[in-house]
């Protein structure tokens, strides 16, 4: 073994980069593993957990109900707040409550998330997306405000 790369800046960036090189691509399991860490930076935030689902309730009244819903109803709660989301054809459309001027944020593992505003009655509209898992985030228009909040991931 040879320490001349101790003295020498050119051979130490040949020997990294020889030993970058001899590695071969980063798996797909370390990937998801460095996601799932980066996640843990908001571990403190505020979670709203889904609370009512209208797919629950038309599993439950299946025998009555023989087409699908036209429009999904999602309500999220945290303490005396909750988020209302109707899962529309072209659209997902919701409202805040009590209303909280402020922005709402579609999370998703597989897609740049997506903003839009949220009026001042508490309302929002979003374009709709492929299904898969989804998060809501609330930032308030007054930042630092404790009132933000993001729910539960949740299949759409």
């Amino acid at each position: 073994m040879t320490s001349d790369w101790l003295s020498d800046d050119d051979l130490l960036l040949a020997e990294i980069g020889a030993a970058a090189a001899a590695t071969g691509p980063v798996p797909d399991a370390v990937i998801t593993a460095a996601k799932a860490v980066f996640e843990l930076r908001s571990l403190d935030e505020e979670l709203a957990m889904l609370t009512y689902d209208s797919v629950a309730d038309a599993e439950l009244a299946g025998a009555v109900r023989s087409e699908r819903l036209a429009v999904r109803s999602l309500v999220f709660g945290l303490g005396d707040v909750s988020l209302d989301v109707d899962v529309l054809a072209d659209s997902l459309v919701g409202q805040l409550h009590p209303p909280l001027p402020g922005t709402i944020v579609l999370e998703s593992p597989t897609r740049p998330p997506l903003r839009a505003e949220i009026d001042e009655l508490g309302m929002f509209s979003l374009p709709m997306v492929a299904p898969g898992d989804v998060r809501f985030r609330v930032e308030p228009r007054e930042s630092g405000d404790a009132s933000a909040f993001v729910t539960q991931w949740t299949r759409i």
